[in-house]
């Protein structure tokens, strides 16, 4: 925009199992800039305008499924240098798709083998190729009884249609590993992988059988 000068724009991508980011660093000086003239550049050192060492953080998804979230500064104070920490609320889904669900049962192909052998894991859905939503142990919304012995499991918030508007592209991948955390022996991934239709309705179920993978 006319008028406007000097942004310093930095993104990373959220780590697509626990949902976090790490080691992702922000600088605490002013910023550089100037304009190209006759092959040269002369710098000139300006603050921002959130002050120095401070930003504004947007989370955003797929553009076609979910709503960025509202900048931080806007409604929530900047984030610093300093206390780097920021946390993100669900993200709202994108018209003309409405917030749908997968449920199931999570079962071991063999109690013998897997009950009580593993303490770690997670359950994810698939669109396009890309992870759009987890839950896992490390995040505490998959209960530790599922990976052990087996249990039922929901994710919600997943774009899909309606029987008065369906979604043609709301089709979803759903699988799950689990494992030992320390040491890692007992490993389980569900097999096959479950294809779950949410183009008309709200609600897909997708039963998870557990096998071992040694």
């Amino acid at each position: 925009m006319a008028g406007e000068v000097t942004y310093d724009v930095r993104f990373t991508d959220f780590h697509p199992i626990t949902g976090k980011f790490s080691a992702f660093r922000l600088s605490s000086s002013q910023l550089q800039w100037g304009i190209y003239s006759s092959s040269t550049i002369t710098l000139n050192s300006v603050n921002p305008a959130e002050g120095i060492g401070k930003y504004q953080v947007v989370a955003g998804a797929d553009g076609d499924l979910y709503i960025s979230s509202g900048f931080t500064g806007t409604t929530n104070p900047d984030i610093t240098t300093s206390a780097p920490t920021v946390t993100f609320g669900t993200l709202a889904v994108r018209s003309p798709y409405t917030g749908n669900i997968v449920a199931g049962v999570i079962s071991m192909s063999s109690t013998t083998k897997m009950d009580n052998m593993m303490d770690a894991g997670f359950v994810f859905a698939v669109h396009g190729g890309l992870i759009v939503d987890v839950i896992s142990t490390s995040r505490g919304d998959l209960p530790l009884s599922d990976v052990k012995t087996g249990g039922t499991y929901t994710i919600s918030n997943l774009p899909g249609g309606t029987t008065l508007n369906p979604q043609p592209s709301a089709i979803y991948g759903v699988d799950a590993a689990f494992w030992t955390s320390t040491p890692s022996i007992h490993k389980a991934i569900g097999i096959p992988p479950l294809v779950v239709d949410l183009r008309g309705g709200s609600t897909g179920t997708a039963d998870l059988q557990m096998s071992p993978l040694w």
